[in-house]
C-alpha cells in the first residue's frame, strides 16, 4: 500500500517559494553582490553573453509587454518626483533627438495637407458627451488629449474627421498604435 501524501505539490512549492523569498530578503546584498560579480564574469569570459541576454529580454517583453507596462507604470507612480527629473534631465542631454522629433512629426502633419477647425475640441465634447473615446471616464475631471484616430506615423489625416479626445493615460498608452490594435488591447474588440 503506497504511503500516503501529507502535502500536495501545491503546498510543497509554496512552501519552497515563501523559504526561498525568506532567504533572499536576510540576504539580499550578498546574494546582489554575488550575481553582480557572477554576471561580471560571464562578459568577461563570454563575448556573446550579452547579446543573448539583450535577446532573452526582449522575446520576454515581446511575449508579455502587459507586465512591462504595468511595471513601468508603477515604477513611475512610486517615483513621480525622480520620473520628473529624469525626463528634465534626458530632454536637456537630447535636445537634437527632442528637435528631430518635432520637426518629422510637424512634416507629417504638412504632408497630410489637412487642417482641423479652432472649436475641434468644443465639437468633440459635445459629439462624445464629455467623455473619453476609449475609457469613458468623464473628461471634464480629467486632462484632455486630442488625439488622431488613425496616428500620422500610420499614414492618418490631420483633419477633424480623423481626430478624437482621450484623457492622458488613454493618449499616453495609445501613442501611435493602429486604433484596432489598440482597442483590441484594451479588451474592447476581439
Amino acid at each position: 500500500m503506497p504511503a500516503k501524501k501529507l502535502y500536495t505539490d501545491e503546498q510543497l512549492r509554496a512552501h519552497k517559494n515563501a523559504r526561498t523569498a525568506q532567504r533572499y530578503r536576510e540576504n539580499k546584498e550578498k546574494i546582489s553582490a554575488y550575481h553582480a560579480e557572477w554576471h561580471q564574469r560571464k562578459k568577461a569570459t563570454d563575448p556573446t553573453y550579452m547579446q543573448r541576454q539583450r535577446e532573452k529580454t526582449a522575446a520576454y517583453f515581446k511575449a508579455h509587454p502587459e507586465r512591462l507596462k504595468e511595471n513601468n507604470a508603477k515604477r513611475r507612480s512610486e517615483n513621480a518626483e525622480e520620473t520628473k527629473r529624469y525626463n528634465r534631465e534626458w530632454f536637456a542631454r537630447n535636445k537634437n533627438k527632442r528637435s528631430a522629433y518635432q520637426q518629422n512629426r510637424r512634416k507629417r502633419v504638412l504632408a497630410t495637407g489637412g487642417k482641423i477647425s479652432p472649436d475641434i475640441q468644443k465639437n468633440l465634447m459635445a459629439l462624445q458627451q464629455g467623455r473619453c473615446a476609449c475609457c469613458r471616464c468623464d473628461l471634464t475631471k480629467a486632462v484632455v488629449n486630442l488625439d488622431h484616430v488613425m496616428p500620422l506615423a500610420l499614414g492618418g489625416e490631420h483633419a477633424d474627421k480623423n481626430m478624437q479626445l482621450l484623457c492622458k493615460t488613454c493618449n499616453n498608452q495609445k501613442y501611435a498604435k493602429h486604433p484596432v490594435d489598440f482597442m483590441q488591447e484594451k479588451g474592447f474588440l476581439l
